[in-house]
């Protein structure tokens, strides 16, 4: 496209050329539109997807936190647990009190606080 500058329209200086001018003005006008519609769709697209981003962002952040409760309750329930082994090891300790005899194979078996020691 011949470029309409302020040079060409000041020396027009015939019904021709300025004939010409207005087509050629015409046409730019026409093209920058078009161009104009295709960035706004390009634009409208990348809001859309900004968005549906911004979405998937609050569902992670959500999804995360619900991740970390439950970790949490996983980690409460693990101690929990090492606690209650802790006492039942101590129990059976007490019970046995140290060494037994195992009478199908003798041999002398320790109870677990030993065996953990």
């Amino acid at each position: 496209h011949a470029g309409v500058d302020e040079l060409t329209v000041n020396n027009a200086d015939n019904p021709t050329e300025l004939l010409e001018l207005v087509r050629t003005m015409s046409h730019e006008l026409i093209r920058l539109a078009n161009e104009q519609k295709k960035t706004n769709v390009v634009i409208e697209e990348l809001l859309s997807t900004k968005e549906e981003l911004e979405e998937t962002r609050k569902e992670l952040l959500t999804s995360n936190a619900e991740l970390l409760k439950t970790q949490n309750k996983l980690l409460s329930s693990q101690s929990e647990l090492h606690n209650r082994i802790k006492v039942l090891e101590e129990s059976h300790h007490f019970q046995t009190k140290g060494k037994k005899t195992d009478v199908n194979e003798g041999s002398i078996q320790l109870s677990p606080n030993e065996v953990y020691s």
